[in-house]
């Protein structure tokens, strides 16, 4: 388990019972230095960080110029969240080894940058790199610094005007509150240790020992309050419970439970519970690939494609990560209730450092998450990447208008767009220890808050059809798009058309989105729209008239051949990518038959052949593009299927009509059968 995690899952939950109400001198007269030595590390072991800081201080009036024991002391208090006596232990350490023990430095600049000094933050960090150590931690740190130094530009806000609110103390105690779920705009769930005094593991009995739980908080004349214990899946007895996630329909909740194993390692595993005939059923314990034994899974967040294949994204430390804690997911099939295998969500969102608290943002096709190893400001960093499974863009830091220099977590967003919560343990809040010890929960307003709508409505008849006519039936698909990738599509939603044909959808600022009308037997319809400029509210139209699909064949004009000749010219693919390739990707599932003819000239066999070679060209090309072999046939007709006739009356050859002949055209003849959804694996 990294440091880290111990902090953001049980810090100011569970603590050993606490020796700061001995004086130090009673300390000192009382342990010897090894016993106290002992004593702290132990303490650290156990992560109760408040009692390794009050016997390594003991330790340390016993021998003052032990810069060892001074860089423990600091980790302690750098562990516990308390960063003024860390930087200050720090800085001792490093001072005390003369200069030469160079790991301290670089927590030293850390606890600057998190203390709000990035100038000599900037400093102190270079100076590391000059003087580092060869040992494995201090390489990994220095790779670490490009990071850490850029990260000192994100205190700069971005253009965003928001405002946040510390909910009040019949929600926020003194130990750590997170995980905020809405359920609605007035109510939300959040996990807490619900008590305004210490509590300790007074025995090895398990039922003696205060346990996370899920609550309630709802939101009465623009205040939030209290709202009593979650009456959601029952939790497992002995059981600490952590953050989780409905699906987007509402009928599945991943979370998670803790317990310590055999080694007193917490560890965290998932599970699930189905909303069936009014309650939630007892929770499921998901299957061992996904808890890895001996290693945490939590924190999930759900999104859904639109063939209903929900994607549970999840945190862990198990084998294969980039480092540290890393984001990963797995995919559930609600038709064959079936899991797939744990897959990491890729460099463009883990580093070596630890990220958690991921939030999927089903309406912009977004990733939200919390980071240490992505420039940010000291502590860990609110991020936002588009995308979905393991192909995202290179996340972008929510700026100071959201972050702080302390730690950042659990972004949510309301129901009703304009707002939110947050987790963070920056000062202000309610603390047991220190003044950044503990995460409360906060409330974020987007105070120019942008409404936009796209609208339109679908009629029959093509592009180049004058009729109105309302198509009923017909479903539009909105997907997000990656402005620096484009091919990179994120599906959100899928809505019906009324019966007048009409339909919308609610978007946001700053995307490019993808809007699909689909209909049985008719060709699909596909528009962009761009909100990246959008800064007032207003609706953007789009409309639709969609094209039956006929039994004939259409023709692709720019396909002609020379005699003789099958290749494709530059002039005939660029027209294959304008007219059969734009519709294969518009249509995916459409099934398509590449015809090609020849003139008279020449045998049958001949031109039988000849024929075939063209069509497999066009196929080939097709292919080259990327489009799915089954989706594609080709047949030479040679020259039985005249389009024109090939000869004059006089029976002299036409050779206006002969290059007519020549030609290619596609029908569509079913659609590709590939229902089945499957899990990655």
């Amino acid at each position: 388990m990294t440091d880290i995690k111990k902090l953001v899952f049980f810090s100011c939950i569970l603590c050993i019972l606490s020796t700061r109400s001995f004086a130090q001198d009673s300390l000192t007269r009382l342990h010897t230095a090894r016993q106290l030595k002992n004593l702290g590390n132990s303490g650290m072991k156990l992560g109760d960080y408040g009692a390794a800081n009050v016997y390594y201080e003991g330790y340390m009036k016993l021998k003052p110029k032990d810069y060892k024991m001074a860089f423990k002391l600091a980790e302690s208090y750098r562990l516990n969240r308390d960063y003024a006596p860390a930087l200050n232990w720090y800085e001792k350490s490093y001072t005390l080894s003369n200069k030469v023990y160079a790991l301290p430095l670089y927590y030293y600049a850390l606890m600057l940058k998190m203390n709000g000094n990035c100038e000599k933050a900037k400093e102190n960090f270079l100076q590391f790199k000059k003087v580092a150590e060869a040992d494995d931690l201090s390489q990994k740190l220095k790779k670490q610094l490009k990071s850490d130094i850029a990260g000192c530009d994100s205190t700069k806000p971005v253009n965003a005007k928001i405002a946040i609110t510390h909910l009040d103390t019949s929600i926020n105690k003194i130990h750590v509150e997170a995980s905020p779920i809405y359920l609605n705009d007035s109510n939300i769930v959040y996990a807490a240790l619900r008590s305004n005094k210490k509590e300790y593991i007074l025995s090895n009995d398990s039922l003696a020992t205060p346990l996370r739980k899920l609550y309630t908080a709802k939101k009465v004349d623009g205040k939030w309050t209290y709202g009593g214990e979650y009456a959601g899946p029952p939790a497992k007895q002995g059981m600490n419970v952590g953050g989780g996630s409905f699906s987007p329909d509402g009928t599945h909740f991943y979370f998670t439970q803790c317990h310590p194993n055999w080694k007193n390692k917490m560890i965290c595993s998932l599970y699930a519970s189905e909303f069936n005939e009014g309650s939630w059923t007892e929770p499921v314990l998901l299957n061992k690939t996904i808890n890895l034994p001996d290693f945490t899974s939590s924190m999930p967040t759900v999104s859904a494609n639109a063939k209903g294949v929900e994607t549970i994204y999840f945190v862990s430390d198990r084998p294969g990560g980039k480092g540290g804690m890393d984001i990963w997911y797995f995919t559930y099939n609600v038709k064959t209730k079936k899991y797939g295998s744990p897959r990491n969500a890729g460099g463009k969102i883990n580093t070596a450092n630890d990220e958690l608290t991921p939030y999927y943002d089903q309406e912009t096709g977004s990733l939200y998450f919390s980071s240490d190893g992505w420039p940010g400001m000291g502590g860990m960093d609110i991020f936002k990447a588009i995308g979905e499974s393991k192909a995202f863009s290179l996340p972008e830091n929510l700026g100071s208008s959201v972050n702080t220099t302390y730690d950042d977590l659990n972004f949510t967003i309301s129901k009703d767009r304009e707002s939110g919560m947050l987790v963070s343990n920056r000062k202000g809040g309610v603390a047991s220890k220190n003044p950044t010890c503990c995460d409360d929960l906060y409330e974020y307003k987007r105070l120019e808050f942008v409404r936009l709508r796209i609208v339109g409505n679908l009629t029959a008849g093509g592009q180049d059809s004058l009729s109105k006519i309302p198509l009923t039936e017909a479903t539009v698909s909105l997907y997000t798009t990656d402005p620096t990738n484009p091919d990179n599509s994120v599906f959100i939603k899928k809505v019906k058309a009324n019966a007048d044909g009409h339909f919308d959808f609610s978007v946001e600022p700053g995307n490019v989105y993808k809007v699909v009308s689909e209909k049985e037997n008719y060709l699909n319809e596909v528009s962009t729209v761009s909100t990246i400029n959008a800064t007032t509210s207003k609706n953007l139209t789009v409309n639709f008239r969609m094209k039956e699909i006929a039994k004939e064949d259409f023709l692709l004009k720019n396909i002609h051949y020379a005699t003789d000749k099958f290749d494709l010219s530059p002039a005939a693919k660029a027209g294959l990518d304008t007219t059969l390739f734009v519709l294969l990707t518009q249509n995916p599932e459409l099934k398509i038959e590449i015809g090609s003819h020849t003139d008279d000239v020449g045998s049958d066999k001949y031109n039988n052949t000849l024929s075939q070679k063209r069509a497999d060209g066009v196929v080939k090309y097709m292919l080259s593009k990327g489009i799915n072999p089954e989706r594609l046939s080709g047949h030479g007709y040679g020259k039985t299927e005249p389009k024109v006739p090939n000869n004059n009356p006089d029976g002299s050859a036409n050779p206006v009509n002969q290059e007519k002949n020549r030609r290619t055209e596609f029908k569509v003849i079913g659609k590709v059968e590939n229902l089945e959804i499957r899990n990655e694996d």
